[in-house]
């Protein structure tokens, strides 16, 4: 059976190797056992003195539990820094990098081309995507210094969202510090545009890199600060994208709330949020999808249903569930299979593993390149998988191994 390859894992497998009990192990070491039984689980990020500690008493080098797994597993990860280095050199160019002067594609075959990156991200073609997002990105720089005025800013819109998707696709593939450059770099070009809804889609793009790095406090203060800024003088005045926009970074904020322990907090950001989504059109036109960000009630009683997972009461999230129609308008494809994880965590948290299954299955079946690259979908798999003691449903085998947690 395939095995996860993460420090847990590589902790476990050495320790197991030993004869070592987790008691034994954490006594020698001189670390807690609740550490250690998280270190394992992969639930927590160990401090690198306590990795230190391990390696000691495993009789290990301590790069040897950072960089885990076989030989085959090293070569794997070469060649994913080999595949990375197009990306790398566009977000990073080297001193004396020179730019061609080249003929830049017409701003209609750039959007087209922006579009493409935004349909592989939601197909979770991450790897495909950092490949072919350089090419686009130099074309974008290209007609950004050979176009002037509204061409001009048009041209800067599209390199934005080339950088914004390149940090999805990047952070997906757990290079969160280079998809934070890269957002940083979008930030910067849709600034220079004067699109200020396509600046509020990079802070929560953004913030969302923070929330994966469990930035909790900056993930707030960031989309907080960006809302505070375009917060409409009046909500029936305000175009719905400038609202949707303004939403979606209090929703964002309300994620970031809601697991830093601020309830009360996360549930005045979710309000506002909600208050601006009944003002919202359920279909917005596809490049404004492209450009800035969709907000719908349904969109909003999802995120309750991840603050209700998060707080641990299943029931009122297994409830809230049943007000959201499976085809709600307006709800993007990654918003809703995050959803479902939700969902499946919501049915495991009430003691029915089988329906949690079925609902990660359904998205192995439906979204299976997305679902891979979800450390969410992966713990939660590994939760099921440990918590049965007797021999385990084919569907839970097939799911295990397909996200490379061990059975």
């Amino acid at each position: 059976m395939t095995e996860t390859n993460g420090v847990g894992a590589q902790v476990r497998r050495l320790r197991q190797n030993r004869g070592l009990s987790q008691e034994e192990l954490a006594e020698k070491a001189g670390v807690n056992l609740k550490t250690l039984c998280g270190v394992e689980r992969d639930e927590t990020s160990p401090r690198l003195d306590t990795l230190h500690k391990l390696a000691r008493a495993l009789g290990v080098r301590t790069a040897e539990l950072l960089q885990p797994g076989s030989t085959a597993d090293l070569e794997d990860r070469d060649a994913e820094d080999m595949m990375l280095i197009g990306i790398r050199s566009v977000l990073m160019p080297a001193r004396g990098t020179t730019y061609e002067d080249v003929d830049p594609p017409s701003l209609d075959e750039l959007t087209r081309q922006a579009v493409g990156l935004r349909q592989m991200h939601d197909d979770g073609r991450n790897t495909s995507l950092v490949q072919v997002a350089p090419g686009i990105i130099r074309s974008a720089r290209a007609a950004v210094r050979q176009y002037q005025g509204q061409d001009r800013d048009k041209a800067l819109e599209v390199l934005a969202v080339a950088y914004r998707e390149s940090a999805h696709a990047l952070a997906q593939l757990g290079r969160e510090d280079l998809a934070g450059h890269a957002l940083t770099l979008a930030a910067d070009a849709a600034e220079e545009s004067g699109n200020v809804l396509l600046a509020g889609h990079c802070v929560y793009s953004t913030a969302w890199v923070y929330l994966r790095q469990r930035r909790l406090e900056d993930a707030v203060r960031h989309c907080v600060t960006a809302a505070d800024e375009i917060e409409p003088r009046s909500m029936r005045r305000t175009s719905t994208l400038h609202l949707a926009t303004w939403g979606n970074l209090l929703l964002m904020a309300s994620a970031a709330a809601v697991r830093n322990n601020q309830p009360e907090t996360a549930r005045e950001l979710l309000r506002a949020a909600s208050a601006a989504a009944e003002l919202q059109d359920n279909d917005p036109p596809e490049e404004s999808r492209l450009f800035s960000l969709s907000l719908v009630p349904a969109k909003v009683r999802m995120m309750a249903v991840e603050h209700a997972v998060i707080a641990f009461r299943p029931g009122e999230a297994l409830q809230l569930r049943r007000t959201i129609p499976e085809d709600a308008p307006g709800v993007g494809v990654i918003a809703r299979s995050r959803f479902l994880l939700d969902v499946a965590n919501a049915y495991y948290m009430q003691g029915r593993p089988g329906h949690a299954v079925t609902v990660l299955s359904k998205l192995k079946r439906t979204r299976p390149g997305w679902l891979k690259h979800q450390r969410y979908a992966k713990d939660l798999t590994r939760q099921i998988v440990e918590a049965r003691a007797r021999r385990l449903p084919n569907d839970l085998v097939d799911l295990a191994e397909f996200l490379g947690v061990a059975v």
